[in-house]
């Protein structure tokens, strides 16, 4: 099991001070407690081992965030620092209403449901809030439909950043990288 604290060493790593402390806010008040607890995929076909079990998803996060840290620290890609933080922001909350208001499964919807409440709290477009809610709502790419029904209900990436975001979400779901937690202290 995770607890809230799990993720600050991540937060940490955020540079910009109002997005740093909207964040932890975010994880500490908004997000729901199974958040902490439950798998990062229900059925186990979707991510690693790490993923699996009490406390997966939480880990899924943090593997998520560190490759995304990590190729941005390579400069790979070059963002501004104010990009970079929004990105990484966008990675500790983009699962954290993965089962809605604590549903029995994960929600395919669950990218709009973060986006959603972001928005409720009020964000001019192009503002940092409104940057990351975007990045949010497209984290599954072109995975963005329901399975039963086949309609669209979660935006596709359209921007560099909106595309990054969702590249380390995939990165950290492939059963084939495994992730040393004791590596990222």
């Amino acid at each position: 099991m995770a607890d809230k604290e799990f993720l600050d060493d991540c937060i940490d790593k955020i540079n910009t001070d109002q997005i740093r402390q909207w964040v932890r806010n975010w994880l500490y008040e908004k997000t729901p407690d199974y958040f902490w607890t439950i798998p990062s995929s229900s059925s186990g076909k979707y991510h690693p081992s790490y993923g699996q079990g009490e406390g997966g998803l939480a880990r899924h996060t943090k593997a998520a965030f560190y490759i995304a840290l990590d190729l941005l620290d390579r400069g790979l890609i070059q963002f501004r620092e104010v990009e970079r933080d929004i990105i990484l922001a966008s990675i500790l909350i983009h699962d954290t209403f993965k089962k809605g208001q604590g549903e029995m499964h994960s929600r395919a919807d669950h990218p709009k449901l973060v986006y959603d409440e972001i928005i409720k709290e009020g964000c001019d477009e192009g503002s940092v809030r409104n940057r990351i809610a975007k990045c949010v709502a497209s984290h599954m790419g072109q995975w963005n439909k329901d399975y039963k029904t086949g309609k669209e209900i979660n935006a596709k990436p359209e921007t560099e950043m909106e595309e990054f975001v969702h590249l380390c979400d995939y990165l950290a779901s492939r059963k084939y990288l495994e992730f040393n937690f004791d590596a990222v202290k």
